[in-house]
């Protein structure tokens, strides 16, 4: 077997296992693939509120 080949079937393996775990993990949500983008979107939301209120300019002037 050529080294490309080998590299093209690591690469469908792979493809696979991911396609796969990502199936079986949010098949049942409701959100499904909005939920994994929507997720670290609000946590960065609120870690950036939580700094930006601890941090945050608090000069009375």
């Amino acid at each position: 077997m050529s080294k490309s080949g080998f590299k093209k079937n690591n690469f469908d393996l792979f493809y696979e296992l991911v396609r796969t775990d990502f199936v079986m993990r949010y098949h049942n949500s409701a959100l499904g693939f909005v939920w994994v983008l929507l997720k670290p979107f609000l946590l960065y939301l609120i870690i950036m509120a939580v700094f930006s209120w601890l941090f945050g300019n608090h000069d009375p002037n």
